[in-house]
């Protein structure tokens, strides 16, 4: 979860990974959409399904 304060600040809340579960996909603050890829680096989803690497 993640909270904004009126300075534009942000505070990321969660549990600790689980060592018998995959990383889930996430919804960042603006709500984009994260996933891991294979390699480990998380990348958004742009609408429609299509990685965007250029615009985190």
């Amino acid at each position: 979860m993640q909270g904004e304060d009126l300075d534009g600040n942000v505070l990321d809340m969660g549990s600790d990974p689980r060592s018998d579960q995959p990383a889930g996909e996430w919804l960042d603050i603006h709500g984009k959409r994260w996933v891991s890829t294979p390699s480990g680096e998380w990348v958004r989803l742009e609408d429609g399904g299509a990685k965007d690497k250029s615009n985190p």
